[in-house]
């Protein structure tokens, strides 16, 4: 029976033991949520630990031409990780989508969505999802929104 105890003990350990930070961005990267199920997706696709771990302040979003910028400033782990957690957008012109592409200045993502049109005024709101958080953002007539502080 102990042997037995043991075994259990050390499968629920391998379990829960951290990921390292190259197995963390392979996954990040790899990671294709759905907006309908995006929570369970990010967890099962990255692993619940690190999504648990992240946290972000949301900082800005700017519509222009070249698509809609969303700008967060990370906290704790993910502040010194070089991975990029995937966030969803759905605005008024478009279906849900994720990021064209991210860019990592420091602390701070930027996720740049591509645009819904090619031409025509920004939408008034976008609709974010990140770990723990759905979100809707009005913009202003010229396509901004910044968090006050």
């Amino acid at each position: 029976m102990p042997v037995v105890l043991l075994g259990l003990a050390l499968a629920v350990g391998a379990c829960t033991a951290p990921l390292d930070e190259a197995e963390v961005a392979r996954r990040a990267a790899a990671s294709r949520p759905t907006w309908a199920s995006y929570q369970e997706d990010v967890k099962g696709q990255i692993g619940a630990r690190p999504v648990a771990e992240w946290s972000a302040t949301l900082e800005e979003v700017r519509a222009g031409t070249d698509g809609i910028r969303v700008t967060f400033r990370l906290k704790g782990p993910w502040a010194d990780r070089e991975a990029v957690l995937p966030v969803m957008m759905r605005d008024d012109l478009a279906d849900a989508r994720l990021p064209a592409s991210a860019l990592r200045e420091g602390p701070r993502v930027t996720y740049v969505f591509a645009p819904a049109t090619s031409a025509g005024p920004p939408p008034a709101w976008i609709e974010l999802r990140y770990p723990r958080h759905e979100r809707r953002i009005m913009l202003s007539s010229s396509g901004t929104w910044r968090a006050s502080d």
